[in-house]
């Protein structure tokens, strides 16, 4: 539930480290929630990336809370950019796979330069 949430990137970075730290959840994350992200989100960053007048391309990490049928309950940001504002907008209306814990902290780093 959206009450038990933590309020700051901070802390929910620490959440999704110590998510990434528990072998079975690493590999949950690694074999389905990273590789759905990685599927969907391609396309919508590069539909930012046309749509978004003079965009940002600096870097900027997200941590993803996702509820227990995989509904996305808060994204966390540590900088806010135009791209990253973009991608913010489809991910909470998205719904990953279910996790196997709820909530369920996915920490997503996002640079673009080559």
């Amino acid at each position: 539930m959206a009450n038990e949430l933590v309020q700051s990137f901070e802390e929910a970075k620490v959440l999704a480290e110590e998510t990434e730290s528990v072998p079975s959840y690493k590999d949950h994350q690694n074999k389905v929630l990273i590789p759905y992200f990685g599927d969907k989100y391609s396309k919508v960053l590069q539909g930012c990336f046309k749509s978004v007048k003079a965009p940002d391309d600096s870097s900027f990490d997200l941590i993803i809370a996702l509820g227990s049928t995989g509904s996305v309950d808060k994204v966390y940001r540590d900088r806010e950019t135009n791209i990253g504002l973009c991608m913010i907008r489809e991910l909470e209306k998205d719904k990953f796979p279910s996790p196997i814990k709820s909530p369920f902290y996915v920490h997503i780093s996002m640079s673009f330069a080559e």
